[in-house]
């Protein structure tokens, strides 16, 4: 197992589960983190017996005895599972569950040694969120003992529910549907020829009816279904292709964005894509490079994070702000993020020793239920 000192004093005896996919678990003793292997994706019979086999025998041979024990709030995770049962069995243990995107952020707070309140900014493909729908592009002001949800990508639906994450053409149609409505069938872009008449009646009535289409605010899906409506990649053969060869092509040299809107609510704000997909079909029509649209769509993504980053500044008066899912491998949108925030009125992070994928999750794990269990005993 991988160790490390912690940065800041979190109480010994918990164990944090992690996520479903790029599996690993964590707990802290005598001062430090313990980080076990990456046990891949858990819905695979193998690899959760594997994980399970480890835990145990992590929990024997360093003779952890856990207080705590913390999970995603993901119902149908194995790992979540698991960690119910653990709890079930252990009544000394308390369960603690952590919403997916607070613990991105918790994870790179603890890899940057941050205790106090931060915005964070978690985008990745899929984290079930506390309404019960799926979240990806999480725009949350927070500390180790709570967070508020203050902005996010306006929700669409998802036809063919998983199936959209290996068909990014799914998701493509959604964005434009959602747009134009019926008036997409005249929208006359190579897309709406490839797809056909039958496949998008099928989606239609999917979207309208409501039939296997769940919302998600993830930024991971409008990376795919701006990726499948240029033509760049329909069908995936391995984890985020589609956004991956919409990155590869993007021109550095171009400094355009799309137009966007941020509409306040009373909760939280949504950021409306309408007319980022609007401009994106204007350029297509105007046979636009492929290479130009693409930048002109990474620069967008980082123009509105700085622009409700700084809403939320102005409002909190919170300057320090964190990133973290896996949205952010994307060199070209890191880059563009850092000139925006290059302002000395920011404290900008990104991760140092690990990655921002769901490699992560579990450290995010610790860092809550530490920070949680120390505002329970004041």
């Amino acid at each position: 197992m991988r160790t490390m000192t912690l940065p800041f004093k979190i109480k010994d005896g918990i164990l944090a589960c992690g996520a479903d996919l790029k599996s690993k678990f964590c707990f802290t003793k005598g001062g430090r983190l313990y980080i076990s292997d990456d046990f891949g994706d858990l819905s695979r019979i193998d690899n959760m017996e594997n994980y399970e086999k480890a835990m145990k025998e992590a929990i024997r041979v360093y003779k952890v005895r856990p207080k705590i024990i913390a999970c995603d709030i993901h119902p149908g995770y194995f790992s979540t599972k698991f960690a119910q049962n653990y709890a079930a069995n252990n009544p000394q243990c308390v369960l603690y569950k952590v919403q997916h995107h607070y613990a991105h952020i918790a994870s790179c707070m603890l890899d940057n040694g941050i205790k106090g309140k931060v915005i964070g900014v978690s985008f990745d493909g899929t984290g079930f969120g506390t309404d019960d729908n799926i979240w990806g592009s999480e725009i949350l002001l927070a500390d180790l003992r709570g967070f508020k949800r203050m902005a996010h990508l306006d929700y669409i639906p998802m036809p063919g529910g998983e199936s959209a994450v290996r068909e990014p053409w799914r998701m493509a149609f959604s964005y434009l549907y959602k747009t134009y409505n019926h008036r997409l069938f005249n929208l006359g872009i190579p897309f709406m020829k490839k797809i056909g008449r039958e496949k998008s009646s099928v989606l239609s009535k999917m979207i309208m009816n409501k039939i296997n289409s769940p919302l998600t605010s993830s930024m991971g899906r409008l990376f795919d279904g701006v990726s499948s409506i240029l033509g760049v990649c329909d069908k995936i053969t391995y984890e985020a292709e589609a956004a991956i060869e919409l990155e590869r092509i993007a021109d550095v040299n171009c400094e355009e964005k799309y137009a966007y809107k941020i509409q306040n609510g009373f909760e939280d704000s949504a950021i409306r894509i309408g007319e980022i997909i609007r401009g994106i079909v204007n350029d297509i029509k105007r046979n636009e490079e492929n290479s130009i649209i693409s930048a002109k769509f990474h620069n967008t993504i980082a123009h509105f994070v700085k622009d409700a980053v700084s809403r939320i500044k102005k409002k909190e008066g919170t300057s320090k702000v964190v990133f973290s899912g896996g949205v952010f491998q994307n060199k070209y949108l890191v880059m563009r993020v850092k000139e925006f925030f290059s302002e000395s009125e920011y404290k900008i992070y990104f991760h140092n020793v690990f990655p921002p994928t769901d490699v992560c999750i579990a450290l995010g794990q610790i860092a809550v239920a530490g920070g949680q269990s120390e505002k329970g005993r004041r």
